[in-house]
């Protein structure tokens, strides 16, 4: 994926942020292995076949406040990790191709 430009806007009346960004790829990647798992595999993601890490992604993280913490790779423990998995900051992923066929998403 080569991202073009991106542009950051922030609404102070609604202290809201909105991103948009101008990309263009010419490689899809729609399959994965089956005995592939990554941090991102879900059950959405296996149930639709989608290739997560495949697939080219923009992903978008918010740390209000400032701690600098780490979103995911908190645990060893599979179940303690899900439960911390994006506890100190919002983590966004937009695929391109979006997985539901939706080019817009709203946060």
């Amino acid at each position: 994926m080569h991202i073009k430009r991106v542009a950051v806007g922030w609404n102070e009346r609604l202290n809201r942020l909105y991103f948009m960004a101008e990309v263009s790829d010419n490689i899809h990647l729609f399959e994965k292995p089956a005995d592939h798992i990554d941090s991102l595999d879900t059950y959405n993601s296996r149930r639709t076949g989608a290739f997560v890490h495949g697939s080219d992604i923009f992903e978008i993280v918010i740390d209000a406040d400032h701690g600098g913490e780490r979103v995911v790779n908190l645990s060893e423990n599979e179940e303690e990790e899900m439960r911390l998995r994006s506890a100190f900051a919002q983590n966004y992923h937009l695929y391109m191709p979006p997985l539901n066929g939706s080019y817009w998403h709203w946060m």
